[in-house]
């Protein structure tokens, strides 16, 4: 499932929810064509293929140093 959403800034707030049966860079390629702008995803690595400026969600850092600060 991918998900696509417009800035906060945008007038026209949208939110896609695309089913997709894998998960390549294809898919968000075929969406995007030709977008420039920033794209903020979980750090799925081929996501970096598709040569955009990359925003990572935090939520998945936290929780690697949650998991070490319990041990």
């Amino acid at each position: 499932m991918w998900q696509y959403r417009t800035a906060p800034r945008d007038t026209a707030q949208i939110v896609l929810f695309e089913y997709k049966p894998g998960r390549g860079e294809k898919c968000p390629e075929a969406f995007l064509g030709g977008y420039e702008g920033l794209l903020s995803t979980d750090g799925y690595d081929d996501c970096n293929r598709l040569g955009l400026l990359r925003s990572i969600c935090m939520a998945h850092v936290r929780r690697k140093f949650m998991m070490s600060a319990r041990r």
